[in-house]
């Protein structure tokens, strides 16, 4: 149950530590309207600057997102 309850939080962090630079990859690779992809850079961005996947992955406090 342990080991379980530890692989779903290891992917909840993975999903949330990378969902910001998905969305802004999404945003540009995707051919969609351009409405769509302004929105998925700007919800990445937004979403890079609560989450600070960066800092997460580097481990030091950085504040380039």
């Amino acid at each position: 149950m342990k080991f379980l309850r530890m692989v779903f939080m290891f992917i909840a962090v993975a999903v949330t530590t990378l969902l910001p630079f998905g969305l802004i990859a999404l945003g540009f690779a995707a051919e969609l309207p351009r409405w769509e992809r302004i929105t998925l850079v700007c919800g990445g961005l937004i979403t890079a600057r609560l989450i600070k996947p960066l800092s997460i992955i580097t481990g030091r406090d950085l504040k380039i997102i």
